[in-house]
């Protein structure tokens, strides 16, 4: 996708998202934690830590599947959530998943959302990429209309997570409009609508979003772009255009992996992953391989250019990573309500676009509730012509905020 087709792209965006925004074609600012905690006062890191190789653990549980996309920390965020009413096992098995405990969980995930909302601008325009790096990240909670929620639940989670509380008759299509009108307005537009499908039984769905937008700090040359085989896992190949420049970026190289840093305007990066050729990434090695950039080199850069999205049925993952309490326990979630609560659905979609101008991209996490019955050198050639992983991170805290592993870059959305 060429620079103008990403204008193409964000101008369909700005006709498709008016009830979102302002009359200046902005996007509103969504709601942030009322109880500031700060990056400092929290053991984020250990949060970060766990939320990033989720990530990749995401996206690389098949490495021959097609293109995968996932946003490690809408996941872990809408999780933390959901920790806040947990019990029992259910509490237990989401804090190992989240890296922490209690009080430290609360707080760190809490900064979190406080310190990547500070991204966002109502001046944020739908028609053109942003000046500089854009990140927007909205929390909300819809409870079925006369269920009996606790008020420490959901205090909790508009103090902490700014996740204001809404009501809807699941029971009718008017339940499942609002899920879908939130998830629109909440990504403009780059994801349609909720993945959930509410019925009678349903009585919670927490929702988090994620929209982020970001020029390049060194943007490509759309002229430079050329049309080059691209190796899939399956040994063939396909025609992708390809994005070229002669630029010096972060570097690194540990055990096959090379890593190529590309900034964005703003305090976000783009990290360019290649796993040696006709090796199947894992996840422990492709962070070991991103700790390994320590030096600036002048490199001869050839990236594709690529549109990605997904629809992904957490369940199965999550299970496979410990969490069941919470699915098939009916007390595991008694600090939300008294009634016997079980999670019926975890689901995210994402799309991520990146071309010679910048990146697009947004995610929603979904949760829903039933009632049971250095040295530049010579330049070094860096070819990305053969499956990759590319991850955005907010570089002040080190959090992923995008992964992708990308196996064709030619295959359309």
């Amino acid at each position: 996708m060429k620079g103008r087709d990403m204008r193409r792209v964000l101008a369909g965006f700005a006709a498709a998202a008016v009830s979102v925004a302002a009359c200046s074609g902005g996007v509103s600012n969504a709601q942030v934690p009322s109880t500031k905690v700060w990056l400092d006062q929290t053991r984020h890191s250990e949060a970060v830590t766990a939320s990033n190789l989720l990530g990749l653990e995401m996206v690389l549980a098949d490495p021959e599947a097609a293109n995968a996309v996932a946003s490690p920390i809408s996941l872990t965020i809408a999780l933390a959530m959901l920790a806040e009413g947990a019990t029992g096992d259910g509490v237990a098995q989401l804090d190992t998943l989240l890296g922490l405990t209690g009080t430290d969980r609360t707080e760190a995930y809490s900064a979190l959302t406080t310190a990547l909302g500070a991204y966002q601008s109502e001046e944020f325009s739908l028609e053109a990429l942003p000046e500089e790096a854009f990140l927007r990240v909205a929390n909300n909670l819809t409870a079925m209309e006369g269920f009996d929620i606790s008020p420490e639940f959901t205090e909790q989670l508009e103090a902490y997570f700014g996740a204001p509380l809404g009501f809807a008759d699941f029971a009718a299509p008017s339940g499942k409009k609002i899920l879908d009108d939130w998830v629109y307005e909440n990504t403009a537009g780059l994801i349609e609508k909720s993945a959930i499908e509410p019925d009678a039984n349903t009585r919670l769905v927490l929702q988090n979003a994620l929209l982020f937008a970001a020029p390049w700090a060194v943007p490509f040359e759309a002229d430079a772009t050329t049309t080059s085989p691209f190796i899939l896992p399956s040994g063939a190949t396909v025609d992708t255009p390809m994005m070229n420049m002669a630029e010096q970026f972060l570097y690194g190289e540990r055990d096959g992996y090379r890593v190529a840093v590309l900034p964005y305007v703003g305090e976000f990066m783009a990290w360019v992953i290649l796993p040696p050729e006709g090796e199947e990434p894992d996840p422990e090695s492709v962070s070991k391989a991103m700790d390994s950039v320590e030096n600036v080199r002048l490199l001869e850069l050839s990236l594709p250019s690529f549109d990605l999205a997904a629809k992904a049925d957490l369940v199965p993952f999550l299970r496979d990573h410990g969490v069941t309490a919470i699915f098939d326990d009916p007390t595991s979630l008694t600090g939300i309500a008294d009634a016997s609560l079980v999670v019926d659905a975890v689901a995210q979609q994402a799309r991520l676009i990146v071309d010679e101008e910048g990146t697009i991209g947004a995610a929603v996490t979904e949760i829903a509730m039933d009632e049971s019955s250095g040295v530049w050198g010579e330049p070094v050639e860096f070819r990305v012509d053969r499956p990759f992983i590319f991850v955005v991170r907010h570089h002040p805290t080190q959090t992923d905020i995008f992964t992708a592993y990308v196996t064709d870059p030619s295959a359309a959305e």
